[in-house]
């Protein structure tokens, strides 16, 4: 999908202004061309950001759920964010050039489509675990505009509905977010050869276990860390540097991995990355397995607390027998992350 079209069908999507309707909560599902599930959340219900975001098929989808659980907490980690975005700003706060700006406003005039004073200027950003891009290629720009053709469709036609309406059509209110065990009722709509959707309902999958989105341990580090011996529990969690750094198209919250010995609270010294998405993660499980070498043991029990760092490390451990415990919370790791940050915010 070339740009112009992306940015008028995103001109269109703010003067639809779905989030008067939908509130967060009020996810819906967009059959793509390639039969992929979409799944919407429109921003913007409570006043203060108005965008898009969408979560493609049912890794998208746990994502998504996985992303809601670190706010419940209080902290969504940067690596824990994949969706594509369409996000409104104010001409003073956009993150657009001049002459970038000067498009959006030509292509506006052309189209005939009001450019809003408040939070109009379109930003179109990929979030791939760390890595944040404002240039999407190819399959993501056609994801977002089928997505953002959709919910247009969608803002005409719920305009006059009423609350009993919309739940009987799989929006309902008073409900959550996508629940992980699966089984929410929410709207699908299914393009039509004429330019129309078909709105149907569906229940939206189970989020993926960890287990099933684990990242692989290779064979030779198998067969070269298992003879060690297995001592101590670790408390663990991936998460990214506070201080982003510039790449080619975006910006990159370089992950690393915080491991402390539990009983005698010792830091394990872990490289970061400079990859994001799973490739990051992949490359985490490496400097942990290459930290595990030139330590000559292996923990006895690795504690997690967050789905993301189990899927660094659920291979690893079924390979290599070690215990591998979930849990609520990690105060440890949470008093080192923050002296972490203020470290960093001090240089």
């Amino acid at each position: 999908m070339n740009k112009t079209e992306l940015i008028k069908m995103a001109l269109r999507l703010r003067v639809a202004e779905p989030w008067l309707i939908l509130d967060d909560t009020m996810v819906f599902g967009v059959k793509l061309p390639d039969e992929e599930i979409a799944y919407c959340c429109v921003m913007g219900n409570n006043g203060e950001h108005y965008g898009l975001a969408v979560y493609v098929g049912t890794l998208g989808l746990t994502h998504f759920i996985n992303q809601l659980r670190g706010s419940a907490l209080g902290y969504v980690s940067p690596l824990a964010i994949r969706s594509i975005n369409c996000d409104f700003e104010k001409a003073s706060d956009t993150n657009l050039s001049k002459t970038e700006k000067e498009e959006v406003r030509r292509i506006a005039k052309e189209s005939g489509i009001g450019l809003k004073r408040s939070q109009g200027y379109p930003e179109f950003i990929s979030y791939d675990g760390g890595r944040v891009m404002e240039e999407l290629d190819e399959r993501s720009s056609d994801q977002l505009y089928a997505a953002m053709r959709a919910t247009v469709t969608l803002s005409d036609m719920i305009r006059k509905m009423t609350e009993f309406e919309l739940k009987l059509r799989g929006f309902d209110r008073g409900d959550t977010y996508p629940y992980p065990w699966g089984g929410k009722l929410i709207p699908l709509l299914t393009p039509r050869s004429d330019g129309g959707y078909d709105w149907t309902t569906m229940r939206t999958p189970a989020a993926l276990d960890p287990s099933e989105m684990a990242i692989p341990l290779s064979e030779a580090a198998r067969k070269e860390l298992d003879p060690l011996p297995r001592l101590g529990v670790y408390e663990c969690r991936a998460v990214s540097l506070p201080a982003p750094l510039k790449i080619e198209g975006g910006v990159l919250y370089p992950p690393m991995l915080m491991v402390i010995e539990r009983l005698s609270g010792m830091i394990m010294p872990i490289k970061f990355t400079d990859n994001g998405g799973d490739k990051g993660l992949a490359d985490l499980l490496d400097n942990y397995v290459e930290a595990l070498r030139e330590r000559g043991s292996l923990p006895a029990q690795i504690v997690v607390d967050d789905p993301l760092t189990e899927r660094v490390f659920a291979d690893l451990c079924r390979q290599l027998g070690i215990r591998l415990e979930k849990v609520d919370e990690l105060p440890n790791l949470d008093d080192a992350f923050d002296f972490m940050v203020r470290e960093f915010m001090s240089h």
